[in-house]
């Protein structure tokens, strides 16, 4: 079983969505979060890394809300299941992100929009459980 994280950038209420290129080896052409094998380290510091590698945003440049409980994904395409670490975090202030070369795009969308787009597995559940655990640390 393989481990991951995928991380959502939320800016003014919007969420980033990443959509992969041909140079992934799984689900090319669909949206996502920012994404990575976690491949044994610490996932908060995969998430971190990531956000770098994927968007070119500092840690300065954005703020962890929350860590979601990891949850169980069957890839029941590719006959595999793995397990993923969800994070939200907030991009306080508009930047102009660039995306790697395993991206073909990027958009902001609303929580609701993101049933209008073909995902990665399971993406709605993992930024569904982020958010509510982002509005169970509100005081």
């Amino acid at each position: 079983m393989t481990e991951s994280i995928t991380v959502f950038l939320r800016h003014a209420g919007r969420i980033l969505l990443l959509r992969s290129s041909r140079r992934m080896g799984t689900y090319w052409g669909r949206w996502g979060g920012i994404s990575g094998s976690l491949g044994g380290a610490d996932p908060l510091d995969r998430a971190r890394q990531e956000i770098r590698r994927q968007t070119g945003l500092s840690d300065a440049q954005v703020e962890l809300i929350c860590r979601a409980p990891r949850m169980k994904v069957s890839t029941y395409d590719l006959g595999t299941m793995s397990i993923v670490h969800p994070f939200l975090f907030d991009v306080p202030a508009p930047i102009t992100l660039r995306v790697d070369r395993y991206k073909v795009d990027m958009k902001w969308v609303t929580p609701d929009e993101l049933a209008e787009h073909h995902t990665v597995p399971r993406l709605g559940e993992a930024l569904a459980s982020c958010l509510k655990a982002a509005r169970s640390r509100l005081p």
